[in-house]
């Protein structure tokens, strides 16, 4: 396997399986990936946006990340976006009127571009995992052999408001363990 950190020579694996798993930051036994300023999550978005780390498409099968299309550095930010479910505060009637008044009046006071407001880093408190185990038979020893991270929104988060989404964990982006590693 191309992505796999240890390469083991396909006769001396026995028998393998691949396997997800989702992890959760905030139980104790993960507390130390998600210290206070150093969460992995953190670290990944500082990774992407610095173009050290590449994000790729999560494959929209529940039980599969395939890693394979590379996502552009300003689509993962649009995933980090905030979702809003206000109406856009600048909204004009059938005259083309808007609050502050029309186009071709002295207080006429056209529509600001809005700031983007992105999740906070410690929001993304879930992660799945996608793995090989295999058992070497020439030296008697199970390996699990970590392939893709998947950054998640999990469901329960104050964050995830999108009609879509929630409900359901929001897949942010995938990454390969090789190049995080």
């Amino acid at each position: 396997n191309p992505w796999s950190l240890r390469q083991v020579h396909k006769d001396y694996v026995m028998w393998n399986r691949t396997i997800w798993q989702r992890i959760e930051m905030k139980e104790k036994i993960n507390r130390p990936f998600f210290s206070v300023n150093r969460e992995l999550s953190k670290i990944i978005i500082d990774a992407v946006e610095a173009n050290d780390l590449f994000p790729y498409w999560p494959d929209q099968g529940e039980y599969y990340d395939s890693a394979i299309n590379i996502m552009t550095p300003t689509d993962f930010l649009a995933n980090l976006e905030q979702e809003s479910i206000d109406e856009e505060e600048c909204e004009y009637d059938d005259s083309g009127c808007n609050n502050s008044g029309c186009p071709g009046d002295v207080f006429f006071e056209p529509c600001a571009e809005e700031e983007v407001d992105y999740i906070p880093d410690n929001a993304f408190s879930a992660f799945r995992i996608r793995e090989n185990v295999y058992f070497d038979r020439i030296h008697s020893r199970l390996y699990f052999d970590i392939q893709t991270i998947t950054m998640l929104l999990p469901a329960n988060s104050d964050h995830n408001i999108g009609f879509l989404t929630k409900g359901a964990d929001k897949q942010i982006a995938t990454f390969r363990f090789k190049e995080l590693y």
